[in-house]
């Protein structure tokens, strides 16, 4: 187990091929972030299932790096809901943003299976890989 938001466990323990990535990015205070330090520990490519927001839906910006990404304020809902982040909040990234991290962090083939509608937003499964 490792809880992504607390820092790194040390890259040596996570790292792998493959990451199966499936419902986390859409609970995390900084999916930015954390897409672009995944790359430092898979060395093959990630399965990404996630929630996302619609272009129209990201109306609120965080910096990282110096630079601004839109995303949706979502609200969870608590310790009550077991389908919920551990925070009051969190960030649904537009597709296209996500996408770039994947491509930014070295992951150039993105391969977007499906986007499905889904009773809380908008979801996706794709494929990010390195040449």
């Amino acid at each position: 187990q490792h809880n992504v938001e607390e820092g790194s466990a040390g890259i040596d323990l996570l790292q792998a091929d493959i990451l199966h990535h499936v419902g986390v990015l859409y609970h995390l205070n900084d999916p930015v972030r954390h897409l672009l330090e995944i790359a430092q520990y898979i060395r093959v490519g990630v399965m990404l299932d996630t929630h996302y927001a619609r272009p129209e839906e990201a109306s609120l910006t965080y910096m990282v790096d110096g630079r601004e990404y839109s995303y949706k304020h979502f609200q969870e809902g608590g310790h009550g809901d077991v389908f919920s982040g551990v925070h009051t909040h969190s960030k649904w990234l537009p597709l296209d943003i996500i996408t770039g991290l994947l491509r930014k962090s070295g992951f150039s083939t993105i391969d977007v299976v499906e986007t499905r509608p889904e009773r809380n937003g908008p979801r996706v499964l794709l494929f990010a890989s390195r040449e």
